[in-house]
């Protein structure tokens, strides 16, 4: 009887296509290592700037016991609970150098591949989970050299900020609807707003918007019992309560003599600026993409840029996807996603932030979140559908800020 049990609990740890369980952790961690050389190396095309060398002595300044950084003014993003961390670690181990921002900016976009491949891959075993999570990274595996790589992979610029945002959203993807959750992901959030007010409008302001319209749909519409919708408003409530509890923690290290910040001005674009704005915002996008094809000759290189704008045209149509699936069924992840995106890139167009290329960094965050949406279902290539389709807006979705300017 205990043979057959053994047996019977070997086979459990098999996924649907008879692999064993260790498979999957297996190939992210080599997939990881990977990534990370290519983009070390990828990295490496660029020359440090002066922000990468400020967060470098600032994660430098922590190790040696200025854990609140004391006397430091930052700009308006700190990155005290995003990258600073990360920094810290190298610095356990390589000491303070310029190669630092490199290995960094390598673990960072490291990260953001994996946790788009696994937003993308949901609860999905064998093949279908597999090419979910191919399609997902495959979006953001290749950042275009010269203004890609600049974009997201050198200084800390809100890129690293998707890492905590994806994360809360695999606890909300994964997570039963129990009492614990919406706790949890609300001091999620707040580990994000913390290093970075940017999420204020990646995550907090979409997930809000997306559980009031769900609650709605099933209170007003549907004239269901409030008491239907508790997870959907409690999931809001953590939400804007994450904000409330990042400006005390905030408040709690000004107070101790810790770092001070200094906020940019927030302002709104004028009319005669638009259509320059608007330009910007594309050449934007399509470098995140690796697909900016602007003052590109003709040459076999510039096909295989022309190629990536496929993962482009992916994305923009699962977007309209999760739109129509949340609206649908309700799917929050989905809806979340496919909101992040939009907000981001309506409030960075009508900013005054898109003045040139280099302006694409404050939307980087996208990239990982768009490739995530190609999980949103099947694609209805016949009526029965076939072939997944959730993967393309997990790489497209993390960050932009009014008042970011870092």
């Amino acid at each position: 009887m205990t043979a057959r049990i053994l047996e019977v609990k070997r086979w459990a740890r098999r996924d649907a296509a008879g692999r064993p369980g260790w498979a999957w952790p297996a190939g992210y961690a080599a997939a990881a290592v990977v990534l990370f050389g290519c983009y070390l190396r990828l990295s490496g095309t660029q020359p440090v700037t002066s922000d990468g060398a400020a967060n470098a002595l600032q994660a430098w300044d922590m190790l040696h016991g200025n854990w609140l950084l004391t006397g430091w003014t930052l700009t308006d993003v700190s990155f005290y609970t995003t990258e600073l961390p990360e920094y810290i670690l190298v610095e356990v181990f390589r000491g303070l150098g310029p190669a630092d921002v490199h290995i960094a900016a390598a673990i960072t976009y490291t990260l953001l591949v994996i946790l788009a491949g696994l937003l993308a891959k949901g609860r999905k075993t064998g093949t279908e989970g597999l090419v979910r999570v191919l399609i997902a990274s495959g979006i953001m595996i290749a950042p275009q050299v010269g203004h890609g790589v600049f974009i997201v992979l050198l200084a800390p610029d809100h890129t690293g900020t998707a890492v905590p945002v994806l994360l809360t959203w695999l606890v909300l993807d994964r997570a039963p609807r129990r009492r614990w959750a919406p706790p949890l992901i609300g001091l999620m959030l707040t580990w994000a707003l913390l290093g970075d007010r940017v999420a204020l409008l990646t995550a907090v302001a979409p997930l809000v918007l997306v559980t009031a319209t769900r609650s709605y749909q099933l209170i007003i519409a549907r004239r269901e019992p409030v008491k239907d919708s508790w997870y959907e408003l409690s999931l809001a409530a953590a939400a804007l309560g994450s904000v409330a509890l990042s400006a005390l923690v905030g408040a709690i290290i000004r107070h101790l003599g810790g770092f001070a910040l200094q906020p940019a001005p927030s302002a709104f674009s004028s009319v005669e600026a638009m259509s320059a704005h608007f330009w910007w915002v594309v050449q934007g996008v399509l470098a995140l993409f690796g697909a900016d094809f602007f003052t590109l000759t003709l040459s076999a290189s510039t096909a295989l840029v022309l190629l990536h704008l496929a993962g482009l045209v992916l994305a923009a149509m699962a977007i309209g996807l999760g739109i129509r699936r949340f609206l649908s069924n309700g799917d929050l992840i989905e809806g979340v996603l496919a909101a992040a995106v939009l907000i981001n890139l309506v409030l960075y167009l009508f900013s005054t932030v898109p003045v040139s290329i280099w302006s694409a960094r404050e939307i980087a965050g996208i990239l990982p979140r768009r490739a995530r949406r190609s999980r949103a279902g099947r694609w209805p290539a016949r009526r029965s559908g076939t072939g997944c389709c959730r993967c393309s807006q997990s790489s497209a979705s993390v960050t932009w800020s009014p008042s970011a300017t870092a």
